[in-house]
């Protein structure tokens, strides 16, 4: 069982069974959540993925094409990888861990 965040993203994953109607904590220092026997923080990491000259895609109501970079966080690379294959097949470029020169992208930056 995740815990998802308000993006559907999950924050936390169970470390065991948890039955329906089970009261759990979650612990906090702060506003920082905290490891418990029950739950492990899933740490998620940024990819950035870029288009080639002809690939146009309408999704969400946006453009994405060459002139932008999509940014996917995701727990590794393959599970960025996938969600980039959902939401757009196999019609983009590259994938990076940092940010390519957005001097090449003047559309910026979209998170999805």
């Amino acid at each position: 069982m995740d815990i998802e965040t308000k993006r559907g993203n999950p924050l936390l994953r169970a470390k065991r069974d948890i039955k329906a109607g089970e009261s759990i904590f979650i612990m906090t220092k702060g506003t920082v959540l905290m490891e418990t026997d029950d739950f492990e923080i899933i740490k998620y990491e940024r990819h950035y993925f870029t288009f080639g000259q002809n690939h146009t895609h309408a999704f969400n109501g946006r453009t994405f094409d060459k002139d932008c970079i999509v940014e996917i966080e995701a727990e590794d690379y393959d599970k960025a990888r996938k969600k980039m294959f959902s939401a757009f097949g196999d019609k983009w470029a590259q994938q990076y861990r940092d940010v390519p020169d957005i001097s090449f992208y003047p559309r910026g930056i979209f998170k999805i």
